[in-house]
């Protein structure tokens, strides 16, 4: 190996301090970043289930003020006609 310029204990000794690096590398930042990313996997996912929430509540309370309208609506309808009759005796 000499022959090709390789001086194997150096060889060696930089194999070994690229594994320590790796190591330090995934200790110090790939593990903190992944364990970043999951949280934050995870408030997206708990934000996207409250706007699904949200969209429901605002439907259920869209359809309860539509049939609370419909209902108002038809009372009119019913007392509309009856107070036509008492026309001239209402006050003015």
């Amino acid at each position: 190996m000499t022959q090709l310029g390789i001086n194997l204990p150096t060889l060696i000794v930089y194999l070994l301090n690229f594994g320590i690096l790796l190591a330090v590398l995934y200790a110090l930042a790939y593990k903190p970043l992944l364990r970043a990313m999951d949280q934050r996997s995870e408030r997206i996912k708990d934000s996207l289930a409250a706007a699904d929430q949200a969209r429901e509540e605002a439907a259920n309370s869209q359809s309860a003020f539509e049939e609370q309208l419909n209902e108002a609506a038809g009372r009119a309808e019913v007392v509309g006609p009856s107070q036509k009759s008492f026309g001239p005796f209402q006050r003015r």
